[in-house]
């Protein structure tokens, strides 16, 4: 399987690519790579300006919105306002 993203056979090549990178854009720090990592989709390295706790945090962001829990927040927050209404008692008069 191959991704659309620019890949690197070794991790060597794509560390040379930042290299590259980051010399030709001295002074931008607009999203300039910082490390190597391997897809697990391709088996090959892409470059990516995320340190590696800032992917976990996009990680677990792009779980929650692909859960059930956000697909369904709306009907599921529905549920939870009408089981948690004060529920009003009629009580007929005996007259």
């Amino acid at each position: 399987m191959s991704c659309c993203k620019t890949s690197y056979e070794t991790k060597e090549l794509a560390l040379i690519k930042i290299n590259e990178i980051s010399k030709k854009e001295k002074g931008n720090h607009n999203r300039i790579p910082i490390r190597a990592y391997r897809c697990e989709k391709c088996n090959l390295f892409h470059l990516t300006s995320f340190t590696r706790s800032k992917q976990k945090e996009v990680k677990l962001k792009q779980e929650y919105f692909n859960s059930v829990e956000f697909k369904y927040r709306d009907e599921i927050k529905s549920l939870n306002q009408k089981e948690n209404k004060p529920k009003l008692l009629k009580f007929k008069n005996k007259d």
